[in-house]
C-alpha cells in the first residue's frame, strides 16, 4: 500500500499495490563480441528489441593498438556510419574508438551494430560489455 498527502486538497491519498503500475526494469547482460583476436575483422550485434550496449575495447597488454569503426545495418542490409557516446574521458560523440575506450550505443529493434577493427600491432584485442 502507498500513501501520500495531497496538500492542495488536504486529503490523504491511498493506493493499493494491486492498482499501481509495474515499473519496467532490465538487468544488464554480459556480452563478448570479439575475444582475444589477433587479426582484422568485424563483429555484429543484432537487436531484436531496442537495446543499449556499453562496450569496452581492450588489448592483451598496454602495448596493443588497434582502431575500431562502427556501422548500423538496417532491415534493408545497407550499412551506415553510426555514432556512439565515449564514456571514457573526454566524453564525446564518436564514430571510432581505440584500445582502452568504452563506448555506448543505442540500437533500435531490427537493426544490427557492426564493429570493424584493424589487426592489433601485437598481442590480441577484445570487445566486451553489457547490453540492456
Amino acid at each position: 500500500m502507498f500513501q501520500w498527502l495531497n496538500t492542495a486538497r488536504n486529503r490523504l491519498i491511498t493506493v493499493s499495490d494491486k492498482n499501481r503500475l509495474p515499473v519496467a526494469t532490465t538487468m544488464p547482460e554480459d556480452i563478448v563480441l570479439v575475444d582475444k583476436k589477433s587479426t582484422a575483422g568485424s563483429a555484429e550485434y543484432a537487436a531484436e528489441t531496442s537495446k543499449t550496449l556499453t562496450l569496452e575495447f581492450s588489448g592483451s597488454t598496454d602495448a596493443v593498438t588497434a582502431t575500431f569503426t562502427f556501422q548500423r545495418k538496417g532491415p534493408s542490409g545497407k550499412a551506415v556510419t553510426v555514432e556512439g557516446i565515449r564514456q571514457t574521458a573526454p566524453m564525446d560523440i564518436v564514430t571510432s574508438a581505440k584500445i582502452g575506450e568504452t563506448v555506448s550505443f543505442n540500437i533500435q529493434a531490427g537493426f544490427t551494430l557492426v564493429i570493424n577493427h584493424t589487426a592489433p600491432n601485437t598481442g590480441t584485442l577484445s570487445v566486451k560489455g553489457t547490453v540492456e
